[in-house]
């Protein structure tokens, strides 16, 4: 965005009717008094490292000639929602949280409170364009969440050791156990899914189950879910990306190792949603009918999985911190944005280590053979 003083010319210079009415401009954060806040408690070489993460509203102007009820807080709202893809495309990342301060004898912050801001602390007192050593008086800071875990992204969150948490018996319950899927009940049915399947990770489900039906069934009703429900691959893989964040924190250097998997479904006709995974036709007859997926002539039809691991220079597996489902189309890559080809797997997985440095941690990656 412009510098603020060239956007208060340009409006100086425009007609009364054609002046913009709200202006939010954005500018790095200021130094926040050290304990202030739960939130950003950390050291002074750890908030530099992460300040570029930071985004601060230097200013949201609403001329006084304006009047309608709840302007403020929807204009803010509207922005905030657009805010992290427009910065990501335009410098690519994410910033976590936005901050803005507020002077508490001269305004009451409503339209904030009402944005969801949540008031953390209060600032040190000095002024970014004051004279050194000149104090200002203090104002509270007013922090949005861009990011579920922006906490971790600031790296104010305790590391983890290597291979903590990874235990066949306490993975289930640590890995799994915080997935927000929206009812207590499928999160519960996640963690005996997942310690069934880590004792027998090659097994079937019903081999993993040992002859229990009620756990064969009770995994078949998990994954037969609405579109519309919570359990969602990035839902279920949360909690276990926070962890693995943390155990990354932990370690000097992290090697990030990408590759992908085509996820075979062509003997499976009542799938839906599926894309096109090799560009020879699927062996076996087609079904009764000539429907299903196995009829299908371009080629197989499947999913292709792209995902990410991350181990220590000991060889220790720390976790998989991301994981791209993709149903892959017949179009030839040539007249493709960039935006849809497969290069692009590579490309998100590039951006996201850069979200995933802890302070002193370098991150390196590595494409699977």
């Amino acid at each position: 965005p412009p510098p603020e003083h060239e956007m208060e010319e340009s409006q100086a210079r425009r007609p009364p009717d054609r002046r913009l009415n709200r202006i939010p401009s954005w500018r790095h954060p200021e130094a926040v008094k050290p304990n202030a806040s739960l939130s950003l408690n950390e050291c002074h070489c750890m908030r530099r490292k992460r300040l570029h993460r930071i985004l601060g509203l230097s200013r949201f102007l609403i001329r006084s000639s304006v009047r309608c009820h709840c302007l403020a807080s929807m204009v803010l709202g509207r922005v905030l929602r657009r805010l992290p893809d427009d910065f990501r495309r335009r410098y690519g990342y994410r910033p976590a949280p936005v901050e803005t301060f507020c002077d508490a004898s001269r305004h009451d912050g409503t339209c904030f409170r009402a944005t969801n801001f949540t008031c953390i602390g209060k600032s040190a007192g000095r002024g970014r364009l004051a004279p050194r050593g000149q104090r200002v008086p203090k104002k509270h800071i007013l922090v949005y969440p861009l990011c579920a875990d922006w906490r971790s992204v600031l790296g104010t969150v305790e590391p983890l050791g290597a291979g903590e948490g990874l235990g066949l018996d306490v993975f289930a319950t640590q890995e799994m156990g915080g997935a927000p899927l929206g009812d207590l009940r499928l999160t519960k049915r996640l963690v005996r899914t997942a310690a069934m399947q880590a004792a027998a990770p090659s097994a079937s489900i019903p081999a993993a189950a040992q002859g229990k039906r009620a756990l064969v069934k009770g995994h078949y009703r998990f994954i037969d879910q609405p579109s519309a429900s919570a359990v969602t691959p990035e839902n279920i893989l949360h909690p276990h990306r926070e962890r693995t964040l943390r155990r990354m924190q932990g370690e000097p250097v992290v090697l990030c190792l990408q590759d992908g998997t085509d996820l075979h479904f062509a003997e499976h006709p009542g799938c839906s949603g599926l894309g096109l995974i090799a560009k020879r036709k699927a062996k076996g007859k087609a079904k009764a009918g000539g429907k299903g997926p196995s009829a299908d002539k371009q080629g197989t039809l499947g999913l292709h999985m792209h995902s990410t691991l991350a181990v220590n220079t000991a060889d220790i597996p720390l976790g998989v911190p991301q994981i791209q489902f993709e149903a892959p189309d017949s179009k030839p890559r040539r007249g493709k944005p960039l935006a849809e080809r497969k290069t692009m797997r590579w490309v998100r997985g590039l951006r996201e280590w850069m979200c995933w440095c802890g302070p002193g941690t370098t991150v390196r990656g590595a494409r699977g053979a």
